[in-house]
């Protein structure tokens, strides 16, 4: 590829970054090597749904508004995704979960307030499952969080 096909190539890359508003699009565009036609195979309404899926996946992770509006998102959807489903519920139980062992760690806390380094400790591991829902929805797996993830598969069901 000369410099004119360079040229135009690098101003077809900066018109799908205005077009979309996503560098990221872009960004595979170049890495790919693809050309015109399958940009817009790649932009087709159906991959954008796909990266819809998942980026609902992702923000239901993000604190309880996060949940909520993926929530509301899933429920709007026309085409009910498994992944979204399954990591609604994922992340509706880590919030549970978090919001249960706060209660309880109050609570022993106000008794035995020598014990306040270790529930700080203890009070992060919530942090850590959420950084490792993300990373499983990230990678569209549908796979349970660690320590609480199997309680809670199968028990909420969204699409319904």
């Amino acid at each position: 590829m000369g410099y004119s096909g360079l040229n135009g190539f690098c101003s077809l890359l900066v018109d799908a970054v205005l077009k979309t508003g996503s560098c990221c699009v872009a960004c595979l565009f170049l890495a790919d090597g693809l050309n015109a036609h399958n940009f817009e195979l790649f932009n087709s309404p159906k991959n954008l749904n796909h990266m819809k899926q998942k980026t609902m996946a992702i923000v239901a992770y993000i604190t309880l508004i996060g949940w909520i509006i993926s929530y509301l998102e899933f429920k709007k959807s026309a085409e009910k995704s498994k992944l979204v489903n399954y990591h609604l519920g994922q992340s509706l139980g880590l919030i549970i979960t978090s919001i249960l062992l706060s209660i309880l760690s109050s609570i022993i806390l106000a008794i035995i307030p020598s014990l306040g380094a270790i529930f700080y400790l203890i009070l992060f591991i919530p942090f850590v499952l959420l950084l490792l829902g993300i990373i499983a929805a990230n990678n569209e797996l549908e796979k349970p969080v660690p320590l609480i993830g199997k309680i809670f598969e199968g028990k909420f069901n969204f699409a319904s």
